[in-house]
């Protein structure tokens, strides 16, 4: 085992980060990266000085032990696409000039199991070397493993405790995975990555009596299938095994591993601790919520920021962050791992600077950059927060804006929260792009465009050949009165800041209130407005409206005209359009607002996510309760503007 949520997680892809410039050609002692990580180059270097002192000394015993160990390391930290000593012939070789030069040595017992990856048959030779040495503390991992995979608890236990009286454990390591610990309910499984992420988990639970009640599943140990069908039973999970050894991709052996685990008896939560490769969850991605130094996976959509905050605002230990409250021998490993932090704490940061909750967004900043300093990732995050970075306070457009154009009555849906009456149309938002460019806000603009769209690609071959006056027979969908749509949901939340700024910015005796704040919705607010009261059907039609009687639950009305923008089984255009149509189309709903469903689907303040329909979605699928995912960009997803009272 001595080989880690949607956005936030693609900034942070790697847990080591490995630097140059090691050039002194001297060897120096060698250890596993659990304790100190190096280059591949240094490792190799060391390889072959380590050989050199064992060539001049054949019963020098610490030298074969950095020799073995420094091409060990080779082999873990080289280029998986051009891999160092893939089948394991030269640190063989090794352990077999071992045997010759120094059989009877701790350093020759201990390389013997080491390198029979977790062999029982060479149990002995991890007892001989505690008969050799019983304090060397390279031994603690090693019969911690064994007694795992045994499911020999209690000498498990016994290991623990004498890893952690050993003192040899870093404090900044056992630190982290305290928090990690933390981040999970009662009576869950968490899959780990590594020994860093493993050992002082065991450690904290076994010596500490801290979270037991968490079951830890390493990922290299659930390759063995003897330990994996023992600790899977113990915990309710039935893994169909005969699938899972048939699975021709990693990728399915994952899914059937993880799903099998998910969907346990014993009704145990599932997380991934941060550590975890991405590669190993991206097909799943959209099951993981971040909750602090874990993901949860949960195939309903669930709200992850209150149990974020309550993680970093009370549970976790953050003081050794902030502070050195004492010397870490390992403090190269508890740089690099304490870099998952970042991936939780800007996803605090965005929510504290949305919330204007000015004071904790500034302290979890700074800490960002505390630790991505420490880490060797300064530069980068500096760049990724900087183009996250809002506009300033005193913001003044630049554009030739009255008050009036941005008065446009909002529909009040609840104490303190209003809404647009319909989707934000081509034109409201181009006065967004033309004052970021008159600002000269090129980063900005870049981010904010409206990306272009080749209409009739989304056209079945019949209707290609049809003439523009019937496909936009109510306009094109850039056309100013149309929904802006194909923009990414950064560029939404950017456009609510500008105008949130630009509103604030006017003193205006005509203005209602003193502060406000427009922004996404939350699904609950936009289905509050979508039913425009107190209507309980699947769609928002007001019964009886206009002398033509609707039913909640059909898409049309009593003489067949369909109610909204959708994509129908009919001809495309027979709900009135092919693509999209004006903002102000088709009947209000009970509050006034237009286009609650179809048109285009509007998104909500969580990324991904967007409600409503639109003119590619069928009815069925456009129902309230619906949500549509989607990925960056799409000419399907537009957004409505709601506004929150701060300050009346």
């Amino acid at each position: 085992m001595k080989n880690r949520g949607r956005k936030y997680l693609l900034l942070i892809s790697s847990l080591f980060i490995l630097t140059s410039g090691f050039s002194t050609p001297s060897p120096e002692q060698v250890v596993p990266i659990i304790k100190d990580i190096k280059p591949y180059s240094w490792y190799m270097e060391q390889s072959k000085l380590w050989e050199k002192e064992t060539g001049n000394n054949p019963k020098n015993a610490d030298a074969w032990l950095n020799y073995y160990t420094a091409t060990q390391m080779a082999r873990i930290t080289c280029n998986k696409d051009n891999p160092f000593d893939k089948e394991g012939e030269l640190v063989n070789s090794i352990v077999s000039k071992m045997e010759k030069s120094i059989p009877n040595t701790f350093e020759y017992h201990y390389i013997k199991w080491w390198n029979g990856n977790n062999n029982y048959e060479l149990f002995h030779h991890l007892e001989k070397a505690e008969e050799l040495d019983p304090n060397r503390p390279e031994l603690f991992d090693d019969y911690v493993t064994y007694y795992e995979l045994t499911r020999d608890l209690g000498k498990k236990r016994e290991y623990c405790k004498k890893w952690f009286n050993s003192n040899d454990i870093s404090p900044g390591v056992l630190a982290y995975n305290y928090n990690v610990l933390m981040s999970l309910e009662n009576n869950s499984m968490l899959i780990t990555n590594g020994d860093n992420d493993t050992y002082p988990i065991w450690i904290l639970q076994d010596a500490q009596d801290i979270r037991k009640d968490v079951t830890i599943l390493n990922r290299s140990l659930m390759n063995d299938k003897t330990y994996r069908t023992k600790i899977f039973e113990e915990n309710g999970v039935q893994l169909p095994e005969q699938e899972f050894s048939e699975a021709s991709t990693l990728d399915d052996r994952n899914r059937i591993l993880y799903e099998s685990i998910a969907n346990n008896q014993k009704g145990k939560s599932l997380y991934f601790a941060l550590t975890v490769n991405q590669n190993l969850t991206n097909q799943f991605s959209d099951q993981l919520y971040v909750v602090g130094l874990a993901s949860q996976y949960n195939e309903q959509r669930m709200d992850n920021m209150a149990k974020l905050k309550k993680n970093f605002e009370r549970t976790f230990i953050l003081d050794h962050l902030k502070i050195k409250l004492y010397n870490d021998n390992d403090n190269t490993i508890v740089k690099l791992i304490n870099l998952n932090y970042i991936t939780p704490l800007l996803i605090l940061h965005d929510h504290y600077k949305s919330s204007d909750d000015i004071a904790n967004s500034d302290l979890t900043k700074n800490l960002i950059l505390k630790i991505a300093k420490q880490g060797g990732r300064e530069e980068e995050i500096i760049n990724y927060l900087e183009s996250k970075e809002g506009f300033p306070a005193n913001y003044k457009p630049l554009i030739d804006l009255s008050f009036k154009d941005l008065n446009k009555a909002p529909i009040k849906i609840k104490e303190n929260l209003y809404v647009s009456q319909s989707e934000l149309s081509n034109s409201e938002y181009e006065l967004f792009l033309m004052d970021l460019l008159k600002q000269k806000e090129f980063e900005k603009l870049n981010m904010a465009q409206i990306h272009p769209v080749n209409w009739r690609e989304f056209l079945s071959d019949e209707d290609k050949n049809q003439p523009d006056e019937i496909i936009f027979v109510h306009g094109k969908p850039d056309k100013e009165f149309h929904p802006v749509q194909n923009i990414t949901h950064e560029a939404a939340i950017m456009y609510c800041e500008w105008l949130t700024k630009v509103y604030n910015s006017f003193d205006d005796k005509k203005k209602d209130f003193k502060k406000i704040k427009f922004r996404l919705p939350t699904e609950e607010e936009w289905e509050l407005a979508a039913k425009g009261g107190e209507m309980k059907g699947k769609y928002p039609w007001h019964v009886g409206s206009k002398k033509i009687e609707y039913n909640y639950d059909l898409p049309y009305n009593s003489k067949g005209c369909y109610l909204a923008n959708f994509s129908t089984t009919e001809d495309p255009g027979t709900d009135g359009g092919f693509f999209t149509v004006p903002v102000t189309s088709y009947w209000p709903n009970d509050y006034g607002l237009y286009n609650v469903i179809g048109n285009v689907s509007e998104m909500i303040d969580e990324t991904g996510k967007a409600k409503g329909g639109s003119w590619d979605v069928i009815p069925e699928e456009s129902l309230i309760k619906s949500v549509q995912d989607y990925k960056d960009h799409d000419p399907r997803v537009g957004f409505r503007v709601f506004m929150e009272i701060i300050e009346r």
